[in-house]
């Protein structure tokens, strides 16, 4: 079983992240994402990065697929390195929800933000996106998971 909440708009503030990007077919991000952390996490060994926050997977359309970066937040910015680049997720409006549960049902979760902002008026083709996993827990009916879409960024200044 799984659980989607309600949805919502939330303000977000800009997020430093530490990230490595790949173009991956759509439907195909979950092949990549445990390789892509991978990487990121040894970057973060070797470079003594600090992680402030859970990690993030960014999804933005792209002719043939998405870019897809897969990090975490780091307390301060860093010069980039071959794999891993510094990023810094913009200020703005989103639409949220959470997902409780598998995270292969995460789809489950972006229909009913697909038929929310619908029912709200609110284009969201082609919009950034990004996923920020909570703690992992044993029991994978408490896997958290908050799933947002960009509708609107501010602009810096």
């Amino acid at each position: 079983m799984t659980t989607t909440q309600e949805c919502d708009l939330v303000d977000c503030k800009p997020q430093m992240l530490a990230v490595t990007e790949a173009v991956v077919r759509q439907g195909e991000a979950s092949k990549h994402i445990i390789g892509m952390f991978d990487i990121v996490y040894a970057w973060r060994k070797r470079s003594g990065a600090r992680q402030t926050g859970h990690n993030y997977a960014i999804y933005l359309p792209v002719p043939g697929g998405l870019r897809m970066q897969a990090g975490f937040p780091v307390a301060e910015r860093f010069a980039d390195a071959e794999q891993v680049k510094c990023i810094e997720l913009p200020a703005g409006k989103a639409v949220r929800t959470a997902h409780y549960g598998d995270y292969g049902k995460l789809d489950v979760a972006y229909r009913r933000l697909e038929k929310w902002c619908t029912e709200q008026d609110i284009d969201i083709r082609g919009k950034l996106s990004w996923e920020v996993y909570g703690d992992p827990s044993e029991d994978s009916l408490q896997n958290r998971t908050d799933l947002y879409i960009l509708i609107e960024a501010l602009q810096a200044g």
